[in-house]
């Protein structure tokens, strides 16, 4: 991490490992194309929903990573992911996404008094991007449907060029 112009402590930009080809980091465990999804979440309620959501709808859940900038203010309850999950393997995480996949999960929580907005916070997710074959940016609040993940690259695979961009 470092600190920026405004204060914040923020992720480094990434670099690919000296010698490593950025194809071969590209792909999950089970050997499927990567996702990075990054949320903006300004004291955003359903952050946490929205997370546990886009991991227990995907087909590929490995394939998933998400990276999350909070905005929030001290005291406030809102956050992307609880502060106090059990360890992964304590048999506590068999059944909640978020803990299940914790490793998955990247959060810069950053102070609302001093938001400049969603620009700022995207560029900070920016620096967060990792290597991933794909990235899908949303809001804190987005619902996701059964198998997103595999509908999402097979539209993008279906225009035949690959500097497309899939946008609403």
């Amino acid at each position: 991490c470092e600190v920026d112009h405004t204060g914040h402590m923020v992720p480094r930009f990434w670099e690919p490992p000296a010698g490593v080809l950025l194809s071969d980091m590209q792909k999950s465990s089970e050997g499927h194309p990567t996702i990075l999804v990054t949320i903006a979440a300004h004291r955003d309620f359903q952050c946490p929903e929205t997370i546990a959501q886009a991991l227990q709808r995907a087909t590929f859940p490995s394939r998933v990573l998400i990276a999350a900038t909070e905005e929030n203010m001290p005291g406030d309850p809102f956050r992307c992911v609880p502060a106090d999950l059990p360890p992964v393997g304590s048999g506590a995480c068999s059944t909640d996404p978020i803990c299940k996949h914790q490793a998955q999960l990247r959060v810069v929580t950053l102070d609302a008094r001093t938001s400049t907005g969603p620009t700022y916070a995207r560029h900070v997710l920016s620096r967060m991007y990792r290597g991933e074959a794909f990235i899908l940016q949303i809001d804190a609040h987005t619902h996701f449907a059964r198998g997103w993940d595999e509908e999402l690259i097979r539209q993008w695979r279906a225009t035949n060029n690959e500097m497309a961009v899939i946008s609403a």
